[in-house]
């Protein structure tokens, strides 16, 4: 496992965050752009939360994590780990707020499905892992989701990093500290 440091010039955000990024080599904090979401059903696409993250190789496998916290104001505000094979293959595993906090992942292929509990309380560590199609995200040691075919057989770069989006609010306020990567797995 590598230690990626938030400030390493691989990372991006985009779409451009319209309050500047907390950046230090071990923390990021990152507030979501008001009214954005990534959300996929029939009646609706949205791709529009910022992510600040990096392309990699998957075709060997790959295991991503940060632990995160967040700092919401209203409905459906989220922090999560992102990863992102395609325009329709995605999956984000993190904190949203629905009157309680709660602890989830939605993976989306081509539609999202979501699974969620009432969080712990204080910041987790939220992983994914991606090999030969099949997915698993953790929440600290605990398997949350296991999907057994995910993605294509083409699959080899992905985008990796974290994700803030505030569907109806202005803007949650992600916390996000020590991002590894794991290739080859």
């Amino acid at each position: 496992m590598t230690t990626i440091p938030f400030d390493d010039p691989r990372w991006k955000a985009s779409p451009a965050p319209n309050t500047p990024l907390s950046i230090t080599k071990d923390k990021l904090v990152l507030k979501a752009n008001k009214g954005t979401d990534w959300w996929r059903n029939q009646e609706r696409n949205s791709t529009d939360g910022v992510v600040y993250g990096f392309e990699v190789d998957v075709s060997k496998g790959i295991e991503v994590s940060v632990e995160l916290d967040i700092h919401h104001k209203d409905r459906y505000d989220q922090a999560t780990l992102f990863l992102q094979l395609g325009p329709t293959t995605w999956v984000k595993a993190g904190l949203e707020f629905d009157g309680q906090l709660l602890s989830g992942a939605v993976v989306t292929f081509p539609y999202s499905d979501w699974a969620i509990r009432a969080h712990p309380g204080g910041p987790q560590r939220y992983t994914i892992r991606y090999k030969d199609r099949k997915l698993l995200v953790f929440e600290d040691d605990l398997m949350v989701r296991e999907v057994n075919v995910f993605g294509e057989h083409t699959d080899v770069k992905a985008l990796v990093g974290v994700m803030g989006c505030s569907p109806l609010g202005e803007g949650a306020e992600g916390v996000y500290r020590g991002f590894t990567l794991k290739t080859g797995m």
